[in-house]
């Protein structure tokens, strides 16, 4: 049964680009809090990191096979229904007290290309809605039904703050993050209508600091000349007040609290998590 201490344990949870970054960050916050969790990275070496970091929590919380390492390209239909497959199984071999399906739902793969819209390529604009769109949709299709039949359920969409407003040169990834709003808005409504304790809602972080994003900031300190702190402060985070990289902990923070009982009532909410950026 779960408790103040370990409010997900019974819960399974599937989190999407899990390998690295915010959706590492999730999984092992979502462990913490007692949950079995399904890794879904593209990159075995950082899928299986994930899974072992993920263990290494459930053996000091006692939750038995607490992790779950499954390859999934997240723009192939035939993987993401393969990999509901082998999350739903995996779910209903917890044992005694554990729900036999997913209920948590963290939608995080994501990639990101960046042209301009006469040399935008279509084949990219594809490959990042399909990723950044469909495949949420098609994994909250997929997980849906049994959310609502054991009348409990968290869907989490990792936005951006791209969700909100837009820039140059990525017209493919602010599609698909202004889409997946949508997407959330939609999927909240009918879950209402069907059972009051099953949400949907999306956050919408700021620049995070992981790997891929440390590396545009090498890379624009050499362009601009400018020491790394400058690049974050004057340049990727000017409009933020606060002028700073976001850590991975923080926005799988909020991951977590959205998946409690004290957040049943948030449901179809765009969360920012952007230190003030659109508060002007």
């Amino acid at each position: 049964m779960a408790s103040r201490l370990l409010p997900l344990l019974g819960h399974t949870a599937l989190v999407t680009g899990a390998g690295s970054g915010i959706g590492r960050a999730s999984a092992l916050e979502l462990a913490r809090r007692g949950a079995r969790v399904v890794v879904a990275d593209l990159n075995p070496q950082g899928g299986e990191e994930t899974v072992r970091m993920v263990n290494d929590i459930g053996k000091e919380s006692k939750v038995a096979n607490p992790a779950l390492f499954v390859r999934a390209d997240c723009s192939v239909d035939a993987d993401l229904v393969t990999l509901t497959e082998a999350a739903g199984k995996f779910a209903k071999e917890g044992g005694e007290g554990q729900r036999n399906y997913v209920g948590v739902l963290v939608n995080n793969a994501g990639l990101q290309s960046v042209h301009p819209i006469p040399s935008f390529p279509p084949a990219t604009w594809n490959l990042i809605l399909s990723v950044l769109l469909t495949a949420p949709f098609r994994l909250t299709q997929l997980l849906l039904p049994e959310m609502y039949e054991g009348g409990w359920g968290r869907i989490i969409n990792v936005g951006s703050i791209h969700s909100m407003i837009a820039s140059e040169g990525k017209a493919a990834y602010i599609s698909a993050k202004h889409g997946l709003v949508g997407l959330t808005k939609t999927t909240a409504l009918e879950a209402a209508a069907q059972t009051q304790n099953v949400t949907c809602n999306v956050i919408c972080p700021s620049y995070v600091s992981t790997p891929l994003v440390d590396a545009q900031i090498a890379n624009q300190s050499r362009l601009l000349s400018l020491p790394p702190e400058r690049v974050v402060s004057d340049v990727m985070c000017a409009p933020m007040p606060q002028k700073r990289l976001l850590d991975t902990e923080e926005v799988a923070g909020v991951v977590g609290f959205l998946c409690g009982e004290e957040a049943r009532g948030i449901n179809g909410a765009v969360l920012p998590i952007d230190g003030g950026w659109t508060a002007r």
